[in-house]
């Protein structure tokens, strides 16, 4: 805004995009893995969101099917135009008893509450509401460097951002998570303290409210 839009500073305040971090909070969902053929012991890497070109799901089930992470599973909660030919190519590597096209669903707290591992591999994204509710459930998350996704996940300690299009780097991560439950635990617990702590619905609607206040003419700061 400042440097494209050329606006000037004192107009400009950055509010963060809020969860509703009561709504989305850690735990299982029994029941719901088996409806779709999946075990207590998988491992499951789960994404949320269309099957569209700009999501760039090839690269993650093609770094899906070179990771070769034993008995891990992905599957893809949502649809799109490019569902048929993500099959298609799911079909071409020999991963289709691995791979799970969920559909649409009505609410994907249930799903996310199923998974060990958040997934994306857009090709341009802003804020993702969907890496939110994932970080708030407690997951683990592994996504390309596009939008704020690298800021949303805080300074990594393992590398969770892989450069876009690299499914190579993509795939070594998977592994890294894969074979590593206490690395899968620290991060998924991290990611839930940093959404509690920055990304909040609550916290989102406060500074609205000082912000409008503050444009009426009252006083008062940031909450």
């Amino acid at each position: 805004a400042r440097e494209q839009f050329r606006l000037r500073a004192e107009k400009v305040r950055w509010i963060r995009t809020g969860v509703d971090v009561e709504r989305f909070q850690p735990g299982r969902e029994p029941g719901l893995r088996s409806r779709f053929g999946l075990a207590d012991e998988d491992l499951v890497f789960g994404y949320v969101g269309g099957l569209r070109e700009e999501k760039r799901l090839e690269l993650l089930i093609s770094a899906f099917a070179k990771a070769g992470t034993g008995n891990a599973k992905l599957v893809l909660i949502g649809e799109g135009n490019c569902r048929k030919e993500l099959t298609e190519l799911v079909d071409g590597l020999g991963i289709g008893s691995r791979v799970v096209f969920a559909g649409q669903v009505p609410d994907p707290r249930p799903w996310l509450r199923a998974m060990d591992v958040f997934v994306m591999s857009s090709a341009t994204e802003q804020t993702p509401n969907a890496l939110l509710e994932a970080m708030a459930c407690g997951l683990p998350a592994i996504c390309t460097d596009v939008g704020d996704c690298a800021d949303i996940l805080g300074p990594p300690e393992a590398p969770v951002v892989v450069p876009t299009g690299d499914a190579g780097a993509y795939a070594e991560a998977l592994r890294m998570f894969a074979g590593n439950r206490e690395l899968r635990l620290a991060h998924g617990a991290a990611n839930r303290q940093r959404v509690v702590s920055l990304y909040s619905k609550e916290r989102m609607i406060q500074e609205y409210a000082a912000l409008y206040d503050a444009a009426a003419g009252h006083t008062g700061g940031i909450a």
